[in-house]
Parts: C-alpha cells; structure tokens; sequence
C-alpha cells in the first residue's frame, strides 16, 4: 500500500464490516472506564493471539498511517488507532511484503512487453542470454542481522565514489563467457578513474568477435538475446551480427530486467563477492571472474530453461513486472 492507492468500494465495506464487529464487542472488546470482566480479557487475548504477526517497521507504520488518512478522507471519520488497523489488515489475510525495487515503467512498457512474450513464448533451449553489470566494493549482503539485547545492528557503510569495475556476461545451456573491462583514465592524478564505457567498435571487439562467443553464437538454431543499450542497437553491431550470419532479438522491450535470466546470475555473483569483501578494483575484478564460474552448470541451465516460465508468467500478468 502507498500513497497513491485508492480505497475501492470492496475495501470500504470491509472496513466497515469490522469496525461495526469491533463496536459492537462481537470479537475484540475495546478497553472502557473500569474493569473488564474475565471472560471480556480471555476474549481479548485469544483474539490478539490469532492476528500475532511480526512488529512492523517504520515504513509499515507510515502506510498504515496512510491509509487511516485516507479512510478519513473518503469516510469523514477514523477507524481506530494504527494498531486497530493492523489487526484490521491482519484478520482479513493481509501482510506485510518487502517492496520490490524495479526500473520507472513507461505508460505503454507493458504492452511492447505483452507482445513480446506472445511472439516468443514457446521459448527455446538455444537462447544466449547476454547483459553487463557493474560491480562495486559496497555491501550486498543481508539488510537485517542478528543482535543482542540492547545491541544495534551493524552499519552498512556507502562511499560517494566507491572502486566499481564493468563486465560482459552471456549465458547459455552448458556455456557461459565472461569479459572484465578495463577502468578508464582521466588523466588527473590523484582521482578516482572513471567508469568504463562502451560503444559499439568495443563491443564488437571485445565481446562478439571473441571466437568462442561467436563459434557459439553461430550454431544452428542459436538466438542470441541483448538489451537495447546504444551499443547493442547501433547500425555497426546489427550490420556484424547479420554479417557473421547471427540470429539475434532486435527489439528486447525496454525496462525488463525480469525477463533477463542472467539478472539472478548477477544477483547471485554480487553477494557471494560482497562476502569476500573487495577493498579496490583489482580485489573485485578477480572475485567477480572466481564466482561467475564458480556457479554449478546445473543453476545456469536451469535460469536458461525458466524464461519459457517468465515469459508466460509476464503475459498473464498483461506485461506488468510481478
């Protein structure tokens, strides 16, 4: 729930169907003036026993709080206090669910997405699934830890510019292909040296015309999947690739992380080097190499196999993200 969500007319009598229960004592008696009678408290109890739920953080909190807010607004009137609505939400099947962090999406995103997954939704086993990262010395692991009374959890520091390093994957059933690129110079002495970046003479040189990416890439039956930066989309590349008889996606849908299977890839490399704690560049470009081929052959093939799964799950969700 976030401040933009509207109180449909389903939520509203739900709202109101409990906060009738509740005045009426049906199944949770508010406290009132005096004391309460045993069997009052032993109800009370059982109830708050059934809607036991974990305590909420500060961003759980600011959306019930939101929602009371809104309720106000559409009904003129409050339903309770916070805790009212939590056993509310709870009661009624609710929970509480981690937010997701995905890419701004474009009105029309998931209708070019919705096509897509139509146009390719048998899938193939013979897909190379290709994408570049960039890896940076800051924390990846756990955002919660274990603590002792009174202990607070430890910090996790963030450097402005923190020593990062770019690389080139692709993924395939039996093969993978990793490329670290070198950090540029700015020429200053004494200055963090600048992201590296690619154009389409550099992608060609160092990712394409690899020969065992291309040896690859060539086989019958191969597609090979890139995103639509600048360098993959440019008339240079897409001139090579047709040149060198690939078969290639020309029109990945924009904003579509999901889709890429070599996105968990990524997501599993960037913990297991946050573990190792790299302090520059060097430490990161030979951890990333260590753990990219460190992942079982079993796991890649099985990301490769799940985009048949993705790409029905994404066109029954009407080309939304899930």
């Amino acid at each position: 729930m976030s401040q933009g969500y509207d109180v449909d007319e389903h939520a509203e009598l739900t709202i109101e169907r409990h906060r009738r229960r509740l005045q009426k004592a049906a199944d949770f008696k508010r406290p009132t003036k005096g004391r309460l009678s045993r069997h009052e408290r032993e109800r009370n109890r059982r109830y708050k026993q059934t809607t036991r739920s974990r305590p909420s953080s500060a961003a759980h909190e600011r959306q019930i709080a939101i929602a009371r807010r809104q309720c106000v607004a559409v009904r003129g009137d409050d339903i309770g206090s916070t805790s009212t609505v939590r056993r509310m939400f709870l009661a009624h099947g609710w929970r509480s669910r981690a937010r997701r962090r995905l890419p701004l999406q474009k009105p029309t995103d998931h209708i070019y997405r919705k096509a897509f997954c139509w146009q390719y939704r048998a899938g193939s086993e013979h897909v190379l699934f290709s994408d570049e990262k960039i890896f940076d010395t800051h924390d990846c692991g756990a955002k919660r830890a274990w603590c002792g009374p009174g202990e607070l959890a430890p910090p996790l520091p963030r450097q402005q510019f923190p020593p990062s390093v770019m690389v080139w994957g692709v993924i395939g059933i039996g093969f993978r292909h990793l490329v670290v690129f070198p950090r540029a110079d700015n020429g200053k002495k004494g200055e963090a040296k600048k992201a590296y970046r690619m154009n389409s003479r550099d992608y060609i040189r160092r990712c394409l015309s690899v020969k065992k990416v291309m040896d690859r890439l060539t086989q019958k039956n191969a597609l090979f999947m890139q995103d639509g930066a600048k360098c993959h989309t440019a008339a240079l590349t897409t001139k090579y690739l047709r040149r060198k008889g690939v078969n290639f996606i020309e029109k990945w849908p924009p904003r579509s992380p999901q889709l890429n299977p070599i996105e968990n890839m990524w997501a599993q490399v960037a913990r297991a080097v946050s573990d190792r704690g790299p302090v520059d560049a060097h430490d990161l470009a030979e951890f990333v190499s260590e753990e990219f081929y460190k992942i079982p052959v079993e796991k890649v093939d099985a990301l490769v196999l799940a985009w048949k799964g993705r790409l029905r799950r994404c066109h029954a969700a009407d080309g939304h993200l899930w």
